[in-house]
This record gives C-alpha cells, structure tokens and sequence, in this order.
C-alpha cells in the first residue's frame, strides 16, 4: 500500500504558508502572512522556470534597498524546511529591478528556494519567511535553484512508495520518506537528485492539477498496479 499522511493529519508540523510580497513595505507595519488553504481548483501554473547551465551556481545572491514605498515583488510559499519563491511580479518591483539588470545566472526564478537573509540561515521555511517579511533598508538575499527531477517509480503488489505526503495549493510536500521504492531509488542516485523531506512533487503521471488530486492521482496508479512518473522539486 502507499504510504502517505493527508494534510489535516500532521497540520501543527508541517503548516504551510503563503505570502504576497506584492504589495508597498509601509512605514511601519510588517506584511501579514496567510495560510494556504488546499482547494480541489490548482491555481493557474506558470512554465517551469529554465534550467540552468552546468557552470551556472546553484546558490547565488541578490542585495536590494528595501526602503519605505517599495516592494519585493515575489510571492512566497513555506512549508517544511523550505521557503520557495511561486512567483514574480515584474511591474517596478526590487526583484523585478534586479531581473532586469543582473546577469541571467543570478536572476530570481520560480521555485527558486530563499535560504538566507543578510547571511543568517533559515532551517525552517517559516523562518525565511519571517525574516524577509521583517527586512528594512539595503538587504542580501541568498537563494538556490531547484533540481528538477523526473523518476518512474513501481508501485503496488507490495511495493510502496514509502512516502508521506501533504497536499499543498497546487504540488504535494513529502514530509518524510520511508521504506519503499522511493528510498531504493535514493540509493542508487547522487544526493542532489534525491527525494528527501521538504521535496515538492508538482506533477503525477504528468498531470498539473491541485494537490489533492495528486495525492489521488498516486492512490489510482497504486491502485491498478502502475508505475507512476513523478516530476520533483528538490533543494539541499
């Protein structure tokens, strides 16, 4: 059987949260983060971003002036241990300023993880959320670019995944990885394209549609005994 959590089941662990970095800093008041709330609609889903060169820096870095009447300009999505950048807003934003200007190894993506702010390390995504919400004046901001993998994997007649999942807006988070055939490809592979806890699996048998759909997508194939093809978002 496969083996995954519903996300009602493991909320207070592994809560997930939005933010819309879209809007003017203000004076004083900090931006208010929202929860997301999974729905059975996916939002509308953007291309995936490029791939990068071989020579292109996984990590790079990114120094805006975050002065009073501007704004960043990307919405944010955190869950487990990851912060990850869901979109971009270009009209006159400081990360749309800086996309424009920079060299195109250092420009701000989707999915992009946000790792550190003026250099302190978040180990949670929650963390990197509350640090870029309460960032004033010249700021750096560290990211990294996902892996972007695409795995066949055997399910059924015995053969689990082995993986706990929880469905987000529109991919599903794994929040730990089991006995099963997911943990027997990680053996066989480099740890950088391997599916660990905080990995986001945005499409199932090709299919982009809300996270919980996904999770039924991967119970149908599962159940018929299928081998099920998984595109993976996965950071270090």
């Amino acid at each position: 059987m496969l083996a995954m959590c519903c996300c009602a089941e493991d909320l207070n662990q592994e809560q997930m949260i939005t933010i819309k970095q879209d809007l003017v800093m203000p004076e004083e008041a900090p931006v208010i983060a929202h929860p997301v709330i999974s729905g059975k609609t996916a939002p509308a889903a953007p291309e995936d971003p490029p791939q990068g060169s071989a020579d292109e820096p996984n990590h790079f870095t990114v120094t805006v002036d975050r002065a009073p009447g501007t704004f960043l300009g990307i919405d944010l999505v955190a869950a487990g241990k990851v912060c990850m950048v869901d979109n971009i807003t270009e009209n006159d934003s400081l990360v749309g300023e800086w996309n424009r200007t920079c060299d195109s190894s250092a420009q701000v993506r989707r999915y992009d993880r946000l790792c550190k702010v003026d250099g302190r390390l978040s180990e949670k995504g929650k963390d990197a959320l509350d640090a870029i919400k309460a960032c004033q004046g010249k700021v750096t901001i560290e990211f990294e670019r996902p892996n972007i993998l695409e795995v066949r994997l055997p399910t059924g007649k015995g053969q689990s995944l082995g993986l706990r999942l929880k469905a987000g807006p529109n991919f599903l988070l794994v929040t730990n990885v089991d006995e099963g055939s997911v943990k027997v490809y990680n053996s066989g592979v480099d740890q950088s394209q391997q599916i660990k806890a905080s990995s986001r699996i945005m499409t199932v048998n090709g299919k982009t549609v809300s996270g919980e759909e996904l999770m039924k997508e991967i119970q149908r194939s599962a159940d018929a005994l299928e081998v099920v093809e998984l595109k993976v978002l996965t950071w270090s």
